[in-house]
């Protein structure tokens, strides 16, 4: 996909899309296909398909052809790290849809921030009441808590 071969679809003025060998240089037009979008982020197309299931992304169609765009590209490397924090797509959902149109998905957002802050302090109880079993466990069978 990178260097002076890549392909790629180009949203033309009138809403239609066109391929480009492309130069490797992208910008806010570029649209990309699952396999490209799956390939950029590292998850599978099942996962972006079902993203798109659950409302998370809302790629425009082409057909049968589901056709990202930058847009997409920066909500779902969100979900894909919200994920790698743990927590679960409902909340997600809520976020991506309580932003705003043109708001960021990122931790700029106050908003965001807040969330993960109560995030980070619900991981903490957890992690201290887990702590907790691990040591009483650990002393019901007579080994060294570590």
């Amino acid at each position: 996909m990178n260097g002076s071969g890549a392909q790629g679809l180009l949203e033309t003025s009138d809403g239609n899309f066109e391929t480009r060998q492309g130069s490797g240089s992208r910008n806010e037009t570029d649209c990309f296909l699952i396999g490209q979008i799956a390939e950029l982020l590292n998850l599978q197309p099942q996962t972006i398909r079902f993203y798109e299931r659950l409302g998370l992304v809302r790629p425009k169609r082409l057909g049968r052809l589901r056709i990202y765009g930058r847009n997409d590209l920066r909500t779902l490397e969100f979900v894909r790290y919200m994920r790698e924090l743990a927590l679960p797509l409902q909340a997600i959902g809520k976020l991506i849809n309580d932003t705003a149109e043109g708001d960021s998905l990122s931790l700029d957002s106050a908003r965001i921030r807040d969330f993960l802050s109560q995030h980070l302090t619900t991981m903490k109880a957890t992690q201290s009441n887990l702590e907790a079993q691990i040591s009483d466990l650990s002393a019901r069978l007579g080994l060294a808590a570590e």
